[in-house]
């Protein structure tokens, strides 16, 4: 099973090739405990990304977490990383688009773009705004 770790960190290199800013945000002994692994910013989808390797699940906290920013209107999803496919998924675990993992700056292009094209999970009770969907 890839490392997760070093995972993040090559798909976050090919994703400042295509000109996108990435934030750690690793929580850990002094951070937030449930908050998503990065923040990515571009042009085509800004939001945050929770990465997961083979079948490690989200804590109850990443859950919440996760849900309470997509109920917010904010763009949050699981980017789990394969050999071959990266599979993005809501917060519950719905697989919302299947994409080729990324092998260069391109790559990761086409995927911002993917994620671009999602539309704004609905939760049930929230509230989005029509602008939003």
């Amino acid at each position: 099973m890839p490392n997760e770790c070093s995972e993040t960190r090559a798909l976050c290199r090919l994703l400042e090739q295509c000109n996108a800013l990435t934030y750690a945000a690793v929580g850990g002994q002094y951070g937030a405990s449930g908050w998503p692994d990065r923040f990515v910013a571009h042009p085509a989808w800004s939001g945050w990304l929770e990465m997961k390797t083979g079948n490690r699940k989200l804590s109850a906290g990443q859950q919440n977490v996760l849900r309470r920013l997509n109920e917010a209107g904010v763009r949050a999803y699981v980017l789990r990383l394969g050999n071959l496919n990266v599979y993005v998924e809501a917060w519950d675990g719905a697989t919302l688009l299947v994409h080729p993992v990324p092998r260069s700056g391109r790559g990761a292009a086409s995927l911002l773009a993917a994620l671009g094209n999602l539309k704004r999970p609905m939760i049930p009770g929230a509230k989005i705004l029509d602008k939003f969907r």
